[in-house]
């Protein structure tokens, strides 16, 4: 007979509310007695669990485990339904494992938690977890429009995603501002990242950065004067319309026809000051010519010097 009121060879179903130290009375028939006393272990009661997040294309999804028993280290056993693995030795609650090469739609069931020196414990572990990975919104086509001299009149127009879930959101700042229209407008020249966001959270990024180009504006109302006494004004001759011209070359001549300055290609960097080679020139009447370097005639005009 058992301390507990049991009186059957084995016992079992003790929970943890039972006396861990039980004490077991042996009679045989003479009513000869032995008395024993018995120490059981017995590992309370746990739960394990595991669940994955859907990801984006190109992420790594993460299994995780969350384990509420007292008994450490414990170790987890579970299956994507072609491997079995093995995580021993473990202590916190709670485990993550990244999956490096997901596929789409694999589950992975939990199917053992197994205690140091205990044995294996199957109740309280359950629990599946499917991979999920959402499509990206890929735009396979963007349309621009070019910039006309200086304007800010340039356009992109993107093409709605053929995959990912609506709606979609647009930006063409690196992800620093996204907008619900496919189509911005009054764009400078320059170099635009493209990113899509999908309802998902994923995002895409175009394959390449889209430049917004500009239109040569037609050299027209060019000043004919320059006046160059350190006031701030007119000191060099500085055309805005060559600033959208990035292959242009102006030559300046005296009126003897000798070349007082010559620009470096590109944009015009360098105004003419009235100089030639740091000398300051006389005043006069000097002459130009402007070459855009894009099989167009060669400009020509003149240039009054005053001090």
């Amino acid at each position: 007979q058992w301390s507990n009121g049991k009186t059957t060879k084995d016992i079992f179903g003790l929970m943890p509310t039972d006396a861990l130290a039980l004490q077991v009375l042996v009679k045989d028939e003479n009513n000869c007695a032995f008395t024993l006393n018995v120490t059981i272990n017995l590992i309370p009661a746990s739960t394990t669990s595991i669940a994955t997040e859907p990801v984006c294309f190109g992420e790594k999804p993460i299994l995780t485990f969350k384990y509420t028993g007292q008994v450490r280290p414990y170790t987890i056993k579970y299956t994507d339904g072609v491997q079995t693995f093995t995580i021993p030795n473990l202590t916190a609650d709670e485990h993550e494992v990244t999956i490096n090469n997901p596929v789409n739609n694999t589950v992975y069931k939990l199917t053992e938690v197994s205690y140091a020196g205990s044995g294996v414990c199957k109740a309280g572990v359950s629990g599946e977890a499917k991979i999920v990975i959402w499509d990206l919104p890929k735009v396979l086509k963007v349309e621009t429009k070019p910039e006309n001299c200086g304007n800010k009149n340039g356009k992109i127009w993107f093409e709605m995603p053929a995959q990912g879930q609506a709606p979609f959101l647009y930006s063409i700042d690196e992800g620093d501002n996204f907008r619900t229209v496919a189509k911005f407008d009054s764009l400078s020249k320059g170099r635009y990242t493209l990113l899509i966001k999908d309802l998902n959270g994923c995002e895409y990024e175009y394959a390449q950065a889209i430049n917004i180009n500009e239109i040569n504006c037609p050299l027209v109302g060019l000043p004919n004067l320059i006046t160059p006494n350190g006031d701030g004004k007119n000191d060099k001759w500085e055309p805005e319309v060559l600033r959208y011209h990035k292959k242009c070359i102006v030559i300046v001549f005296d009126r003897s026809g000798r070349q007082v300055y010559k620009s470096e290609a590109g944009y015009y960097p360098k105004p003419w000051d009235g100089t030639n080679n740091g000398t300051e020139l006389p005043m006069d009447t000097y002459y130009y010519t402007i070459d855009l370097r894009d099989g167009s005639e060669v400009y020509k005009g003149f240039i009054t010097l005053m001090r």
